[in-house]
């Protein structure tokens, strides 16, 4: 019973500290998420899958006593390009090799919304129905769900230890 106590103990600090890194996280990214004026809406395109190709991804896992294990996937990268001659690209994933390959034999047009913002580096390909603002408001929702569910698991553990802590002292006193 004790051994359960003690992991439970562990799972709950580990999940504190996965709440505390979400809390900051997301605070930054909500904090230098570009505003609606800060993109250029460069309007819907047609994209048509060009090609395929395999790519290696490795992925870190950290285990007990960090121990560092590396393992490698392969990631299909599919590449999109724009029919109407603009030079966009756009570049979607799978792990499935047959998929891909599938996707590129059937050319099956999509529609892809371009933005860019005004550094004029960057750009975004999004979904076609989507506007800047349902793409920036989505953005902010996504962030603003994992930093208030951190948030309150954080006001939650405070809570609980506060409770055991009183407790505790209050059981001493009456002694």
């Amino acid at each position: 019973m004790k051994k359960l106590k003690s992991f439970g103990h562990m799972v709950c600090f580990i999940l504190l500290l996965l709440s505390v890194s979400n809390v900051f996280q997301s605070g930054k990214r909500l904090l230098t998420l570009p505003s609606a004026s800060d993109y250029t809406d460069e309007g819907v395109h047609t994209f048509v899958p060009k090609s395929t190709y395999p790519t290696q991804k490795e992925t870190r896992h950290h285990g007990r006593h960090t121990t560092k294990r590396v393992t490698t996937q392969t990631v299909h990268k599919i590449v999109y390009a724009a029919i109407d001659g603009s030079g966009y690209q756009w570049i979607a994933d799978t792990f499935v090799s047959s998929e891909a390959n599938n996707i590129v034999k059937e050319k099956k047009p999509v529609e892809r919304r371009v933005l860019f913002l005004h550094d004029g580096k960057t750009h975004f390909v999004i979904d076609g129905k989507e506007t800047i603002d349902s793409y920036i408001q989505g953005m902010r929702k996504k962030d603003m769900q994992i930093f208030s569910l951190a948030g309150v698991y954080i006001l939650i553990y405070g809570a609980i230890r506060f409770f055991f802590y009183q407790r505790r002292k209050w059981a001493e006193e009456t002694e």
